[in-house]
């Protein structure tokens, strides 16, 4: 996953998901872009069409530099999806703090019953994906890891979706990650 940074575009290669409008490679021109994120893990550029395109982490200092040039804003928000994968992220999980941050996540209109049946979807590729990746008790989870776990990435191919159902999957975590 590499971003070369145009003058007034960003130019994505190999980038891995399949649903992204920009898979396997592709250019965004600077005006589609709402804001980015040049502190998440991995770097964030929100597009004003609602999807997040990711950045190598490696290439944080550029993001932030090419937001800069363009005025564009550089914001850190609230991660919904951290939240949702908190039981990968946090193995002994206390029940009432899972609860306090799922209430956070209801007033932002994402409700426990939709938390509930993404951590479903996610649970088999998650699982093997922290076991295979080595990331059991890391604090930051993420969209990202969502994406790459349904993918097959470090998961394995057998947690991979299939193409029109990681499709889905890309939208309905786009759409949750927005209201987050």
């Amino acid at each position: 996953m590499h971003c070369v940074f145009l003058r007034d575009a960003l130019e994505f290669l190999d980038y891995p998901f399949s649903a992204a409008s920009v898979f396997p490679g592709g250019r965004v021109d600077a005006r589609l872009v709402q804001d980015v994120d040049s502190r998440a893990s991995p770097p964030e550029v929100r597009l004003k069409q609602g999807e997040v395109l990711f950045v190598a982490a490696p290439q944080r200092a550029k993001l932030a530099a090419f937001a800069t040039a363009l005025d564009l804003p550089d914001v850190s928000r609230p991660d919904a999806w951290a939240v949702i994968l908190r039981p990968w992220s946090d193995p002994e999980l206390d029940e009432s703090d899972d609860a306090a941050a799922l209430g956070g996540l209801a007033e932002r209109g994402i409700t426990r019953a939709e938390v509930e049946d993404l951590r479903e979807i996610l649970q088999p590729a998650l699982a093997a994906y922290c076991t295979r990746s080595g990331l059991w008790d890391r604090a930051d989870l993420g969209l990202f890891d969502a994406l790459a776990a349904l993918s097959g990435s470090l998961a394995g191919p057998d947690f991979c979706l299939p193409q029109s159902e990681f499709a889905e999957f890309y939208r309905q975590a786009m759409e949750v990650a927005a209201r987050g």
